[in-house]
């Protein structure tokens, strides 16, 4: 993302090994790393409208185009009460769950098709749901 004198020239190399770049500059974001236990969180913020994007490095998502993941899983009732309960994902994929200031709430293992994750201890909230290999979402809990 780069706006200077030598765009043309940066911007190539970027779409040559890095898959992005921004011609021109219209929007600004800011960003943050947080730890996450003993790994790392980027958070990259919308400053217009405060949308998040988060990154983590235990998962492939800074190494996988977006567009290449599989789509979502689907989540059975949003939003959840007790229960999440998630369908058509592949059994033994891990699972991250992380709340909107970029936390790892919980972590595990998809179990088959269809599995739920017990949420009676999360607070009250919007959480993000990320299985490997499949594109993150979001979910509110009651």
């Amino acid at each position: 993302m780069y706006g200077g004198n030598n765009q043309t020239a940066v911007n190539n190399y970027d779409q040559k090994h890095q898959n992005f770049y921004i011609i021109p500059v219209t929007e600004t974001f800011t960003y943050e790393i947080v730890n996450n236990g003993s790994d790392k969180m980027l958070i990259i913020t919308k400053n217009s409208n405060g949308d998040k994007i988060y990154y983590n490095n235990t998962n492939s998502f800074l190494a996988t185009k977006e567009n290449l993941l599989k789509e979502a899983f689907l989540i059975a009732q949003n939003p959840v009460k007790e229960n999440l309960m998630i369908e058509h994902v592949e059994k033994g994929m891990p699972f991250q769950i992380f709340d909107v200031t970029g936390k790892l709430i919980s972590t595990g293992e998809t179990s088959g098709e269809k599995f739920k994750i017990d949420t009676q201890h999360f607070a009250k909230g919007q959480y993000i749901l990320i299985i490997k290999g499949s594109k993150p979402l979001k979910f509110i809990k009651e």
